[in-house]
């Protein structure tokens, strides 16, 4: 598994290029389009029965289905088969009226419900198990995959992963919509609309510093972070399809794509994620408005307005899962923790274990978390 570094550690924040080697360029795709070159991705999985697609209910996942579902009784092949994980007492993941919704309107017989309780506890049996095959890996939540492959176990399973990427906006559009004042009062409206007229690095820069993300970093270590991110917005792409272009080359793509391939391996899966696929990725900056889409919803109308729901194509709003970032394992653990396995030049052990034991922990404090539980198992004494 690739290594993180300790800033990456302490801070949960990936930036940068990534360190081993990429896929290389990806040709102009020519003649065809965003809809083609999906297509042409999705068939052949949708050819080995069943087709399992990780659905949540969000757009992203619903276009994956949809599309899958379209393309395949197009050809009478079989239908795909949609893959839901339920969480009981988390009611900000619940998305069950907007799965009913797409699953009603594509038709679907079959659908496999997972439902679970605190199974994805960060430091809970799925999670230590992919930490103890694969070591500390990135995303921290990465193990929440796990569900999904043991129902696709043998067979193929599509997942909607990199949409965010792909169909959110860029930059805004017009100037006016950049101030972001509407409905202020006029004081604080005038002092809104100049802090968001002044250059993209130095708003950054004040907000980083106004900000209390990461309150168990040392400032050493805050000095850095705020340091990468600078660096990184330094080097922000002048198009929008020169910034997606780079995703396949970032530390994000490939930390995320290292640990999701080796988990479906284990399980025997063969893994698609087509919106993170370069040729797809090409095929929407080739496509796509300069400066992106100028909203989400715009994206999914253009290119899936007629395969989805059309109150889907207006939903504006989204489940979160920071209920799952924390339980019973995880508080167990940080209660009995004694700062060992993360360098206390970087973080404070007190407001860390203070983050851990939290209703809902931070997700960049995740990776810490998981550092500090391998570390302790490395150093405890033989049984």
């Amino acid at each position: 598994m690739i290594l993180l570094d300790p800033i990456e550690i302490s801070s949960g924040v990936i930036l940068g290029k990534r360190r081993t080697q990429g896929p290389g360029p990806v040709p102009p795709t020519g003649s065809s389009g965003v809809r083609d070159t999906l297509s042409d991705l999705l068939v052949p999985r949708l050819e080995t029965a069943p087709c399992f697609v990780g659905f949540s209910g969000g757009r992203d996942s619903a276009a994956l289905l949809s599309l899958a579902t379209r393309l395949a009784r197009e050809r009478s092949l079989p239908d795909p088969v949609p893959v839901t994980l339920r969480f009981e007492h988390r009611p900000r993941t619940d998305e069950s009226h907007w799965q009913e919704l797409t699953i009603e309107h594509l038709g679907l017989k079959r659908w496999e419900i997972v439902p679970l309780a605190d199974e994805l506890d960060p430091l809970g049996g799925i999670a230590i198990g992919v930490l103890g095959r694969h070591g500390l890996f990135w995303p921290p939540v990465a193990h929440r995959i796990s569900p999904l492959l043991e129902v696709a176990r043998g067979d193929v399973l599509l997942l909607g992963t990199g949409g965010d990427e792909m169909f959110s906006p860029w930059k805004p559009h017009p100037i006016r919509r950049r101030l972001g004042v509407r409905g202020q009062p006029p004081f604080r409206a005038s002092r809104r609309a100049a802090f968001n007229l002044l250059p993209k690095q130095l708003r950054t820069r004040v907000r980083l510093r106004r900000s209390k993300a990461w309150p168990w970093l040392r400032p050493a270590a805050r000095r850095e972070v705020e340091r990468r991110y600078r660096n990184f917005l330094g080097k922000r792409s002048p198009t929008w399809e020169a910034a997606i272009g780079r995703l396949p080359e970032s530390r994000n793509f490939e930390l995320t794509q290292a640990i999701f391939g080796s988990m479906a391996r284990d399980a025997g899966v063969v893994l698609a994620q087509p919106f993170f696929e370069p040729r797809f990725i090409r095929a929407i900056g080739e496509s796509a408005p300069r400066r992106g889409f100028d909203s989400r919803a715009s994206a999914m109308a253009l290119h899936f307005g007629d395969v989805l729901p059309s109150r889907m194509l207006e939903r504006t709003t989204k489940a979160a899962f920071d209920e799952l970032h924390g339980g019973r394992w995880t508080r167990g653990f940080a209660e009995s923790w004694d700062g060992c396995g993360l360098d206390p030049d970087l973080v404070d052990a007190d407001l860390l274990r203070d983050e851990w034991l939290s209703p809902r922990p931070a997700y960049r404090s995740l990776t810490a978390l998981n550092a500090a539980w391998l570390a302790s198992k490395e150093t405890a004494p033989p049984t």
